[in-house]
């Protein structure tokens, strides 16, 4: 007997062919059969089948159906017989079928030992031992088991007793794609009376039969089969003892269009003008034929564009596309005709850098001056733009770069960033009064576009620089006029600074000088630098750069001020330069008048002449009064008259007495005063007498009034004992009479300190001197001192308290009991005493310098010393100042020895300071002056601190109206600077039509959503007191500027100041919008459970903030279980248009819809009412299939969910299925790198602000219903490798991140699309090798197997091999190879009656 075992080869469409290969084992020889010497010849070699696993479920209740069968070849050795049948009814089925068990046996064998044939498929031949009756039953598989056997009975066939021969001369012919015209002769051998024919037409799948109930007809037509499907056709000739052999012929049906789509059709974007699609053809059963061509079709809103592509192509590449746009991407096939499209996949283009720069660019200049009386800003300008056309951005537009130049003085190039939904900008900091090219350009994420054209814009003008005040010079009055002076002031001003159009310059000078002291004369008393008349001047000059002042009063002190002036244009308003002072003394002049009260007076009974006057007006000084000269000439006495003599009197002083006069001579004596200019006029002349006693010969200096006689020593005479009496000579100096006749020798002066001199000498010998005289007079003094050293031994003295810094003149002579020595030497020694500390200066005044300046300043002046006040050179003086609060630190300066003024800047305003000052020599400084208190003027004071700017409800119950709460802090005490006069609050807005964006999930999403214009609204409010103000009725979701003042006052009553700007842009509250969306529209989708709800936006101006979304409420009004409740969901702020899927069937609904900002939802829409048509419903991710049972619409559902639609969690009621636990956004960054044909490398960045528990990745090839999920435990592991893949496969792959509240959203949204790399292909199912003809010469074999799924193929099948070998005669090994969309080859120029084995 035959053993049978049965081959699984699995097809594309999940049905199975079994063949069955007869082992011969002569371990049966023992049994009742013989063996046949040969055994039949194998076509192919084929394995065992692995067990199938067991899975849980339940075994049918029911048998197969419709079991039949029929012998269809026989010979001496063996029958085939034919088995068909139909599955159990599916109610019985009680699982997944997986296979039939077929049960057979002769019937006289033992019914307990069946032979069994495990089979896939509805249909099975099965080979058995001839002209034998066999019993036959099946039964059906699924995972848990096997059900019952059927038919019952069992069907009974006979193996070929008494059958027909083979019908003859079988002829098919095609009838069209889907028919067959079948015609043949009966049998030449009929065995009997031919009472009818059976005729099978079979491919690899299924079988048509037809069978005839008379023996006269020769022919059928078979329909409704397979286009371009290889058919063999059976007939069987059918006696009253059955059917017999079969003939077998095999043809093609013609070729048709395709009636699938192309499969797996895959879209990836390469760039951003081009696309990679790919696709797989139709299945094998829906090809209809050869594929001539595919047509891909990719579509935007606008245009439709179409592509041939050859058919052994399964892929292109788009190019030339739109950037950043949307296609619709579908494929067809082509045979003899077009099949179906696709369904379209849309995919949008990778950006681009955008092709246009923005639009509509304007420049404004902004007046950077805000108030006329208050400090202008940087000048500033105002660029507004569009974005580039929709059609040429290429992508989201993420920035705007502006570039800037000056033409003129801000000749570098400037950039200025800003975002890409921002369509305005204020430029800063630039110069006034130039001309700025601006041009912009706009980014992408790839890059740049190009620039817009240069708009050209001059800046606002604004105050000037000061001039550069280069010299101040004394010069000559034009005035011949004593005591008038003349200043040349020379400046410069750069253009760059002049900031406008130049106008001129101002010129403003005014007297300074207020009666203070200056100067000291020798006596130690003040002389008087007096006021000059209060002279102020404006000159105003065109293009000089010098100008001479004239008639100023001469050394006074002038404040000398140049400022700038320039305007926007001509006649415009002008703008003034700051204040620019300088403080100049004009030069000396001489004297303008003589010393008052002129007297002199003789002294009695001494040669003297007492001078006394009263000093100079002091407007008549005209400088500074260095010494008067006394002019005196003798008029009588023994030698008349004499030549004029003078002495020098300190301009200090108001008396002097001259000495040594003749005695009882009549003298003219007159003087002048003088400055370091020179001599003032002359005193009118006076005259007087004196004694003329000498001392040396004259007991003293009294005389006899009447006669003139003194009182002579001994050895003198003469009226005036001046005559030696030894000589009689007349006029002759007794110490020449009496004395030696030179003085003491050697005589040297050495300065010991600043007070004393050594004075040394050698002896005279040769005299018997009593006594020494040393003569000593200090420069500027009338009378000298005498020094009497008695000790005649002594060759040395020290001469004490003498002045400091001071230069001494010195003689001295030896005294005789004779006479006295000549004086020595001759010329007589000059030395100065050293250095001191100098007396404390006078300071005369300190006064504030100029109102408003900023920061304070303070001048102080002081006297200069007087030269006996200042014990040396004075070489600094050091102005100290203190003030009474704010500035308690006590400050020092110190200036140059020849100043005497000094401006005292960067105090604290509004504050009273002590300043006092002392001078230094080389030796050390003097005690300080008295304290003088001046006050600094008041100023702009400090800013005041926004704290906060809250939104807060305005006072108007008008929606779309919004207030702000504004909260500062004043400023201090200290930095008020001045009375504290109250806070400035000014607002207005400042919304221009910018543009203003929210991140969105999609580029579909993104259009731009603009802030509209508020109304321009600008108020000023003061306030006396307070830290806090409430302002009202202002526009909702609008830009304002507000800005806080602190307001200072110089006194009560002064000049006011404002601070600068404490400047805060702020954006008010949302509110809800007050307006609905427009022109609702509700359609209803034929064919399909939607609705398809459009409107258009709301008006700008109705908004009152960020648009969040829109909320659609829609209603089931009409439907099974109607009334529904109200349900909503939620559209992109961005959108127009939303469908409502998943509705049900026929159901009339309600829909309306409303607004949302941040503050809430607008008003409701009217309710529109709209049908939806009907469909299956199932939710994908909770059902099998998207098949549902037709009565009930019960969608079959996967583990987990539930409901009629499968769309409900089981763990909770109210939440969709990937819905259940969701966060608030998935992994960032995810990436996919393909590693090699089965694994891919998949990359995210953590979600730092959720405590992350684990991460899933779900992945799933194309053409695969269900995903993988693949775990990543490690929280820390931020990449995992997807082992295990198809190759060369297309795969989706998302993820989301597990935490303990539930999963986040799955990313990224579109999901990743990568393909695996190739790899070799698994081994081709060989289907059949059959003969090609009966008889044929020489020996053919037609091959057929199946084409690859897409799952073995690993990449494009570019050839298949067929390999093959005869057992005997023909044993070399041959091979064909052919194109990798064939399927099918016909061996020829084969041995006749060699098995060959095949193999592909």
């Amino acid at each position: 007997m035959t053993k049978q075992i049965g081959f699984i080869i699995k097809g594309r469409t999940g049905l199975r062919i079994v063949l069955v290969l007869l082992l011969w084992s002569t371990a049966l020889k023992s049994s009742n059969v013989s063996t046949p010497a040969t055994p039949p010849p194998t076509t192919m070699s084929l394995q065992r089948t692995t067990a199938t696993p067991t899975l849980p479920g339940e075994t049918p209740t029911a048998s197969p159906r419709n079991v039949s069968g029929a012998v269809i070849t026989y010979n001496s050795s063996v029958s085939s017989v034919l088995l068909t049948w139909e599955p159990p009814p599916f109610s019985h089925v009680n699982g997944i079928l997986i296979g039939y068990t077929i049960y057979y046996q002769r019937i006289d064998e033992n019914e307990t030992n069946p032979s069994v044939v495990y089979v896939n498929e509805t249909k099975y031949i099965l080979f058995v031992e001839p002209f034998e009756d066999y019993n036959i039953t099946v039964a059906a598989r699924t995972s848990a088991g096997e059900g019952p056997k059927g038919p019952s009975p069992p069907l009974k066939i006979n193996s070929a007793k008494g059958l027909p021969d083979v019908p003859v001369n079988v002829t098919v012919m095609t009838n069209g794609s889907f028919a067959l015209l079948v015609s043949w002769k009966p049998p030449m051998k009929p065995n009997g009376v031919i009472v009818g024919y059976r005729v099978l037409a079979c491919h690899l799948e299924s079988c048509h039969s037809s069978v005839t109930t008379d023996g006269t007809t020769t022919f059928v037509i078979f329909e409704d089969l397979r286009a371009f499907t290889l058919y063999q056709v059976f007939v069987f000739a059918r006696t009253s003892a059955g059917e017999g052999l079969s003939s077998c012929s095999s043809t093609y049906t013609e070729q048709s269009a395709p009636s699938a789509p192309p499969q797996n059709v895959s879209v990836l974007v390469s760039n951003s003008t081009s696309l990679y699609v790919s696709w797989v053809p139709p299945p094998d059963s829906h090809l209809n034929g050869i594929i001539v061509y595919y047509t891909v079709v990719y579509a935007t809103v606008m245009t439709n564009h179409s592509q041939l592509v050859p058919g052994e192509m399964l892929s292109l590449t788009l190019t030339g596309l739109n950037e950043f746009t949307r296609y619709n991407v579908s494929v067809s096939a082509f045979t003899v005709a077009i099949g179906p499209e696709s369904s379209p996949i849309t995919v949008t283009t990778d950006e681009d850098a955008p092709s246009q720069p923005p639009t509509n660019l304007t420049v404004t200049p902004i007046d950077p001056c805000f108030n006329y009386w208050e400090n202008c800003g940087l000048s500033k300008l105002q660029v507004k733009w569009d974005p580039p056309p929709a059609e040429d951005r290429n992508g989201i537009i993420i920035l705007y770069e502006i570039y800037y130049i000056g033409a003129e003085f801000d000749t570098e190039l400037h950039t200025a960033n800003v975002s890409g939904n921002i369509s305005s900008m204020t430029l800063t900091d630039l110069e006034e009064y130039v001309i700025y090219d601006v041009r912009i350009r706009a980014f992408t994420e790839v890059g740049p576009s190009s620039f817009s054209l240069d708009q050209s814009v001059r800046t606002y003008a604004a105050a000037p620089a000061s001039p550069t005040v280069l010299s101040i010079q004394n010069v000559s009055s034009n005035s011949n006029i004593d005591g008038l002076a003349g200043l040349k002031v020379t400046w410069s001003l750069s253009p760059r600074n002049v900031n406008g159009l130049f106008v001129g310059i101002d010129i403003e000078f005014y007297c300074s000088s207020n009666g203070y002291y200056n100067g000291f004369g020798p006596e130690g008393y003040a002389q008087m630098m007096c006021g000059c008349d209060y002279h102020n001047e404006m000159h105003f000059l065109k293009n000089e750069t010098e100008f001479v002042i004239t008639n100023l009063t001469s050394y006074s002190w002038y404040d000398v001020t140049v400022r700038a002036v320039s305007q926007v244009e001509p006649g415009g308003r002008r703008y003034y330069s700051d204040w620019n002072p300088n403080i100049v003394l004009t030069a000396e002049d001489r004297p303008t008048g003589a010393p008052r009260n002129f007297s002199v007076v003789g002294t009695i009974g001494r040669k003297e002449l007492l001078i006394t006057w009263t000093e100079l007006l002091c407007t008549l000084i005209n400088g500074l009064l260095e010494k008067y000269v006394i002019y005196y000439q003798r008029e009588s006495g023994l030698a008349v008259p004499s030549d004029v003599q003078n002495v020098t009197a300190s301009p200090s002083s108001t008396n002097y007495t001259l000495s040594n006069l003749e005695s009882f001579g009549e003298y003219s004596v007159w003087m002048q005063a003088f400055t370091g200019a020179g001599g003032g006029p002359l005193t009118p002349i006076v005259r007087a007498k004196v004694c003329g006693c000498y001392l040396p010969g004259s007991v003293s200096e009294n005389c006899d009034l009447t006669t003139g006689q003194c009182l002579c020593r001994d050895g003198a005479e003469g009226q005036n004992c001046d005559t030696c009496i030894l000589s009689q000579k007349p006029f002759v100096n007794i110490s020449e009479c009496l004395g030696p006749e030179f003085p003491p020798q050697n005589i040297t002066a050495t300065v010991l300190s600043s007070t004393t001199i050594l004075i040394e000498w050698s002896p005279l010998n040769n005299f018997n001197v009593s006594s020494y005289n040393i003569y000593y007079r200090a420069d500027g003094e009338s009378l000298r001192r005498r020094y009497d050293v008695d000790d005649v031994n002594a060759y040395n003295a020290t001469l004490r308290g003498l002045s400091p810094y001071t230069y001494y003149t010195i003689t001295m002579d030896a005294a005789t009991g004779e006479d006295l020595s000549p004086e020595g030497p001759d010329p007589p020694l000059r030395v100065r005493t050293e250095e001191d500390v100098p007396k404390a200066p006078r300071l005369l005044s300190v006064s504030r310098y100029r109102d408003g300046w900023s920061p304070a300043y303070l001048i102080v002046r002081w006297a200069t010393l007087s030269i006996g006040d200042r014990n040396g050179v004075i070489t600094a003086y050091e102005i100290n100042y203190v003030g009474d609060e704010f500035d308690t630190d006590p400050h020092s300066v110190n200036v140059s020895g020849s100043v005497t003024s000094l401006i005292l800047s960067g105090l604290e305003e509004y504050v009273v300071y002590d300043v006092k000052v002392r001078a230094y020599t080389r030796v050390g400084s003097s005690p300080f002056s008295t304290i003088l208190s001046a006050r600094t003027h008041a100023a702009r004071p400090a800013s005041p601190v926004i704290l906060s700017i809250q939104n807060v409800s305005s006072s108007s119950s008008i929606d779309g109206l919004a207030g702000l709460k504004v909260t500062w802090s004043n400023p201090s005490p200290r930095d008020v600077n001045g009375l504290f006069g109250g806070i400035r609050i000014t607002f207005y807005c400042s919304s221009d039509g910018y543009y203003n964006s929210n991140l969105f999930s999609s580029y579909e999403e993104a259009h731009i959503q603009m802030m509209c214009d508020c109304d321009y609204h600008y108020e000023m409010n003061f306030l006396k007191n307070g830290t806090e103000f409430v302002i009202t009725n202002l526009t909702s979701y609008s830009w304002y500027d507000v800005i806080v003042q602190a307001v200072s006052q110089d006194g009560s009553g002064g000049i006011r100041y404002s601070s600068d700007w404490t400047f805060d842009v702020v954006l008010t509250a949302e509110d809800k919008p007050t307006g609905v969306p427009r022109n609702l529209s509700v359609v209803g989708t034929v064919g399909r459970k939607e609705l398809l709800i459009s409107w258009i936006e709301l008006l700008c101006t109705l908004i009152n903030g960020v648009l969040e979304k829109y909320v659609i409420y829609y209603r089931r009004e009409t439907g099974p279980a109607a009334p529904s409740d109200v349900q909503n969901v939620t559209a992109s702020p961005r959108s127009t248009n939303y469908t409502l899927s998943k509705l049900k069937s026929f159901g009339e609904y309600s829909v309306w819809m409303q607004a949302f900002t941040g503050a809430g939802g607008g008003p409701l829409t009217p309710v529109v009412r709209a049908r939806t048509t009907g469909v299956c419903e199932c939710y994908l991710p909770g059902s099998v299939s998207e098949n549902c049972n037709l009565t009930t619409g019960q969608c079959l559902c996967r583990d987990g969910a539930e409901g009629q639609n499968c769309d409900t969690c089981i763990l909770s009621q109210f939440a969709s299925i990937p819905e259940c636990l969701v966060p608030e956004f998935p992994p960032q960054n995810i990436t996919a790198t393909v590693l090699s044909s089965t694994a891919v490398l998949v990359e995210w960045s953590s979600l730092n602000d959720f405590n992350v528990s684990g991460y899933n990745i779900y992945y799933r090839a194309d053409g695969e219903s269900l995903r993988r999920r693949y775990d990543v435990d490690d929280v820390d592991a931020f990449n995992a490798t997807l082992t295990g893949l198809r190759p060369f496969t297309n795969y989706t792959i998302t993820m989301d991140a597990a935490t303990e509240e539930g999963l986040s959203p799955e990313g990224p949204d579109p999901p990743l699309r990568v393909r695996t790399e190739e790899d070799v292909p698994k081994a081709p199912r060989l289907l059949s090798v059959f003969r090609g003809c009966h008889g044929c010469r020489p020996a053919r074999l037609v091959v057929q197997w199946a084409t690859f799924s897409v799952a073995d193929r690993n990449g494009v099948i570019t050839a298949y091999e067929i390999n093959y070998v005869g057992d005997d005669f023909d044993t070399d090994p041959h091979s064909v190879n052919v194109s990798g969309n064939v399927t099918s080859l016909t061996l020829s120029g084969l041995e006749e009656y060699v098995v060959y084995d095949v193999k592909v």
